[in-house]
Formats: C-alpha cells, structure tokens, sequence
C-alpha cells in the first residue's frame, strides 16, 4: 500500500503557507471585482491592489493564527478549506455572495434543490482546491515545543500580523480610504474571511432551542359583519410565486409570449412591484410580517403573528400548501401541507412535483365548510434555479435551445434566458389553471393573487441565480411580477369597478402592501398595524376601515 510522506513543519510556517493558499485560491471573485474597478492600472491603484492583498492575507493568517491550536487545528483548517473552495465556486460561477442571508437559504433549504447545485464543475473545484490540500495538511507533523515558546511564537505571528495590516493602513490611506469606502461590496467578497464572519452572526442571532413567545399584533380582528352574513363566502386564494422576474413576465411587455394564458383572461396586472428580500427566507415571512421591509427581521417576524394568524383567529378557513422548501414558519399555527409526491406519476415524475399538483382536491377542501370564507396559499417551486428545465414538463419547453444542465456557466445567455422562460410559461398555465377551477366555482366569491417571492439573475454582469444583498442586488433580483383575478361576484360584493382597479394597479407596490390587500379583500377589520396601505382600498366603497391605517 503506497505510503505517503510526512513532513514535519512549525505550525505558524503552516499558518503563513494556509493563509496564502486560501488567499489566493479562494479569492477569485475578489480578484476580479477589484481589477474592473481599479482599471486602468497607475501606481496608486497599484498601490492600493498590494494594500487590499495584504488585508485579505494578514485576515487570513490571524483567522489561522487563532486556530492553531492541538487537536483543533487541522479539523478545523480541513472545514475552512472545503468551505473556502466552495465558497469559491459558488462566488465565481455564480456571482454570488455569502452573506448571513445566503447562509440561511444554504441551511434552510431542501435536499432536493441542495442536489440540483452539485455539478461536476462543483465537485472537481472542491476535490482540486478543497480536498488535495486537506490531505496534503493532514501528513504535516507539527513540531513539538516546550508551551511557553509556542505560546510566546504564535502571539508574534498575531501581534505582526496585526500590526503589518496596521502599518499597511497607515501608509495606504489616503489611497485606501477612498476606496474601501466607495467599494464597500468588496469586503464581502473576502473569502473565507466574510463567509466566516457570516456564519458567526447567523449563529448568534438564531434564536435558541426553546420556542418564542409569538405576540399579537392586533387586540381585534374580525370577518365581515352580521348583517352580511347572507352574502356568497369569499375564497382567496393567494399563490406565492419562486423566483419570477417581473421583466421576463410577458404581461409586462416581455418580447416572448410567457404569459399567453394569463393574457387570454381578465387578470389585474401590477407591473411596479419590489419584493422584501432577495431569498425566499427572507422574502417569504417578511410578505407576511406587519413589519415591512424597513423594520424586518427574520427573528423578529417569527416573535410575532402574521397575516395567516390574524385570518385563522377571525374564524376564516385557511391552508397552506407547499411545493417548495417549506413556509419558513409563516404556516406554524395554522393547517398546513406538503405536495404529496407519489399520488401523480405524471405531475411527480422524479424527486418532486410540478406546480399543478398544488390545484389537487381543491374542490374537496372547500366542500368541508361550504359556508365560511377561505384563504388558500399555494406556495409554488416556480423558477428555481439552476435547474430551470426541471421546473417544467417537457410539454411546454416551448422556447428552443433551452439550458440543460444545472451548471449556467456552461450555457449560453441565451439557452439559460429560454430555460428560464419555459419555466415561467409553465407558471402562466398553472395561474390560468387556478383561475378556471375558480370560475367553476359559483358558489363562492372568488379572488386569485398571484407574488413572487423575489427575482432572479440570468447572467448579467457575471451574476446568476439571487440572493445578493438587497442594497447590491439588481433590479432583476428585486422587481417581481404580480397580479390577480376577480370573480364577477367578487367584484358585485366588494362593488370594486375595474376601471378603478386598472388605475390603482399603476403605482409603485412592493410586498410591505400585501397584508393590507389581503385582509381588505377578504373584510377582515382589524387593529393591527399595517406596514403599507391596501393598494385596491380606494375601489371597494362599502368596505370597512381598518384601524391600523
């Protein structure tokens, strides 16, 4: 059996060659955001390119410094190289940074979707970058010494540390200065240093293992008053839409016919949307959360009862059913359920379902208390990424030289935007699917809204996928597609005139309005706060105020 070498080194020599070699292999991302901006090349932006090298490796020799310790040092190296090269990857292919948000999807998210971004690009960068030098670090023999010289060595290789990144402040600033502060996106792109950082805030911020204690936002919430109560029950079912993008939503003028179905029937279009988040664990409980996007917090959200709380306890039927990676806690206190994969071969084929299955035993759910009002959240998968061509069946790849393969680098612009349009073609029939089970039902006053949760970048500038911060994030991440169906008597109820709807759709709207619209469209008075007004309140003349505003 082929034995390989040990090689007995100091262990702060182990530091310095650690430190280099995740600075420099890790750091690409970097390397690249820095070149574009430090263009073209002069002895001050020379300078500066060596003052931001040294920042990333003295952050790297101190992260290393402070680990090096027996016993600890190389399972804890071995984790910080796997996460380095992975990290890596993901920012340079993807363009992506790995902030406490992306670490949050990264943990929340299902096995399914975490399947789909295991490419072979993926896992080659992770065995060359990550794995090979794990292995290489795990036959160096740190060399033993009496603990006081180690103790007294590595504080050296701290304190220089620290004070060669000091030095390399003060003689760069006038230069630096200015420029970490007009560039402030490049210090997330540090890595491992900022993915670590992260990680750490993530952890201190998640709440501990006892549940919260959820607060009312409303002293009051009630359904429609007595005296209506010989008037149709009222069905909402509201459709929370995954990573759509509102310029590639043909209602919105897109040059390809995404959305032909829709066009077909009399939907209410919102072009001027803005989502709370660029994640579904942010966006999703922030859409549903009275706090707004100004005030929100994921902790805080799941500290307090939301918009699903509020219709439950004015006595409306409400369910949450979910073809995606759950409801991030916005379905907790309330009926709540999975896509049953396995009962439709041909909605299930693989490891999960298409959207449609999500419109199954509609009519049966209803039946049960044909006499009280319903609120139906229908979460979808939509267009998540990478794998764009498995969101649909094959049966609407109509846009040709679609992306196959969950590596978008390796497609071009535009087999990736085809992929991605297929999927919202798909999105469009499951709509006007919902819709015309709707219209069957004639004895409820019905009503359809339909949000996605955030966006999605298709390649440009470098960037797929989403999730970036939002002060970062482009438009295609941020501006997402909204709308909604009014049954006839919906609208005779609610005496809503559609040339008033047309109007009030115009404006700029963002998730922050969603909770208002939903408890005025269903008549439910309440005290509770509001983080936006109800965009459509203008055009209902009989409906009751709401307190909050």
């Amino acid at each position: 059996m082929l034995s390989l070498p040990r090689w007995p080194m100091a262990p702060e020599r182990v530091v310095l060659l650690l430190a280099l070699w995740l600075s420099l292999s890790g750091n690409g991302a970097l390397m690249a955001a820095a070149g574009r901006v430090l263009r073209p090349w002069s002895w001050p932006n020379l300078l500066i390119a060596f003052a931001l090298a040294a920042m990333v490796l003295g952050s790297h020799v101190l992260l290393l410094g402070l680990l090096a310790w027996p016993r600890l040092f190389r399972p804890a190296a071995t984790l910080l190289l796997l996460a380095t090269a992975g990290s890596g990857y993901f920012m340079q292919a993807y363009g992506v940074i790995i902030d406490t948000e992306m670490i949050r999807n990264l943990l929340e998210t299902d096995p399914a979707e975490a399947g789909e971004l295991l490419s072979p690009p993926l896992l080659a960068h992770l065995a060359l970058f990550g794995l090979l030098p794990s292995l290489l670090l795990w036959r160096v023999t740190p060399c033993r010494r009496p603990w006081r010289q180690t103790l007294r060595r590595r504080l050296v290789l701290l304190v220089g540390s620290l004070l060669g990144m000091a030095a390399v402040l003060a003689l760069g600033y006038p230069q630096l200065a200015p420029f970490v502060r007009n560039h402030r996106e490049l210090r997330q792109l540090v890595n491992p240093a900022y993915p670590v950082y992260s990680a750490l805030l993530y952890g201190l911020a998640k709440p501990g293992g006892t549940a919260p204690v959820v607060l009312p936002v409303a002293k009051t919430h009630q359904a429609r008053p007595a005296a209506e109560q010989a008037r149709a029950p009222r069905l909402l079912v509201l459709v929370v839409g995954e990573t759509a993008r509102a310029d590639h939503f043909g209602l919105n003028g897109y040059a390809r016919a995404t959305t032909p179905e829709l066009e077909a029937l009399d939907v209410l279009n919102f072009p001027r949307v803005q989502s709370c988040g660029t994640a579904t664990a942010q966006s999703l409980p922030c859409m549903f959360s009275n706090l707004g996007h100004a005030a929100f917090s994921v902790n805080a959200a799941a500290e307090r009862e939301n918009l699903l709380d509020l219709l439950h306890e004015a006595g409306l039927e409400v369910l949450w059913r979910d073809n995606n990676s759950g409801c991030k806690g916005v379905c907790a206190r309330v009926p709540h359920e999975k896509a049953r994969r396995g009962g439709d071969a041909a909605l299930c084929p693989d490891n999960e379902c298409f959207d449609e299955i999500l419109l199954q035993d509609l009519e049966a759910w209803l039946a049960k208390s044909p006499e009280r009002d319903h609120v139906l959240v229908l979460h979808q998968k939509g267009s998540h990424g990478p794998a764009y061509f498995r969101r649909y069946p094959k049966t609407y790849a109509v846009f040709a030289d679609a992306c196959q393969d969950e590596s978008l680098a390796s497609c071009s612009p535009a087999q990736v935007s085809a992929a991605y349009d297929n999927s919202l073609r798909y999105t469009d029939h499951v709509l006007a699917s919902a819709i015309r089970r709707l219209q069957a039902q004639s004895h409820y006053a019905a009503a359809l809204v339909y949000v996605a949760d955030h966006g999605e970048s298709l390649g440009e500038n470098g960037i797929y996928l989403h999730g970036l911060p939002y002060a970062l994030a482009p438009d295609a991440q941020t501006h997402v597609p909204m709308l909604a169906w009014f049954s006839p008597g919906f609208l005779r109820q609610t005496g809503m005139h559609p040339g008033c709807l047309r109007q009030a759709s115009q404006g700029p709207l963002s998730h922050d309005n969603v909770f208002a619209l939903s408890l005025g469209l269903m008549d439910v008075q309440s005290d509770a706060a509001l983080p936006a007004p109800d965009p459509l309140r203008a055009c209902r003349p009989a409906s009751p105020s709401l307190a909050g505003g």
